[in-house]
């Protein structure tokens, strides 16, 4: 196994925007895909127009600590079993389907050493706090009340750090992006689009502590929109982009 620290995984990164070719990008980033796409901002603030952050963290955080070294150590013993228990530990009440996809995505998508490592750094190791403040570009921090893999004090603390920031909490324990909790009766979900015929005012807005801008983020010219997601349980980063 190479290596897999935050660290490497910013060079990941940087080589995928290189390669866009844009002027600017702007990221989403989630779990623990959080922490390079931080420093990565922190270190080229001229590539980068915004920052979308889901549950994500600036240091070392799980709400369960002894959970998360069992997991691990699971994950270690048998990926094919981990695997499946990473899925029902971050999504909760999901049905025999999406455990079965998630687990053989999460199986393709990494070793469970690799996994293992990426976990082990992202809740017990990892703290990016003093890179953070570093961070100039507008940034939206949204994170789950009831988050099961990332505490929902990770995510406001990681607010307070950056200089340009809005927090935005949100109802529910999805922690995966891609999954809204149960409606709230009178209560749209902020992540979720717009129902047809909605008018522009129904959608959710944010704004940063010297501008306002769009939720939805639209690349400048030559811009592209880049996107980093957890391709493996512990959170490694793959990034999809769109001119």
């Amino acid at each position: 196994m190479g290596d897999v620290s935050a660290a490497k995984r910013v060079a990941d990164l940087e080589a995928v925007v290189d390669t866009l070719g844009a002027e600017k990008v702007a990221i989403f980033a989630w779990a623990l895909s959080g922490p390079p796409a931080l420093i990565y901002a922190a270190a080229h603030p001229e590539r980068v127009s915004h920052l979308i952050l889901y549950g994500t963290l600036a240091s070392g955080a799980i709400p369960n600590p002894a959970l998360g070294r069992a997991l691990i150590d699971l994950i270690r013993a048998d990926w094919i079993v981990g695997s499946r228990t990473m899925i029902q530990v971050v999504t909760r009440g999901t049905d025999s389907r999406m455990i079965d996809d998630g687990a053989k995505f999460l199986q393709m998508a990494a070793s469970g050493e690799v996994a293992a490592a990426i976990l082990e750094e992202g809740y017990f190791k990892i703290d990016v706090r003093d890179r953070v403040p570093q961070v100039k570009v507008p940034s939206l921090v949204l994170h789950r009340r009831d988050d099961p893999a990332v505490p929902f004090t990770a995510g406001r603390e990681l607010a307070a750090l950056l200089p340009d920031a809005h927090f935005l909490p949100l109802p529910g324990d999805a922690s995966n992006p891609t999954s809204s909790p149960p409606r709230t009766a009178g209560r749209r979900d902020p992540l979720r689009r717009p129902a047809p015929g909605s008018s522009p005012s129904d959608s959710p807005t944010w704004s940063g502590r010297r501008r306002s801008r769009s939720a939805s983020v639209t690349p400048r010219p030559r811009s592209s929109c880049a996107r980093t997601t957890p391709s493996s349980a512990s959170g490694s980063a793959s990034t999809a982009a769109r001119s």
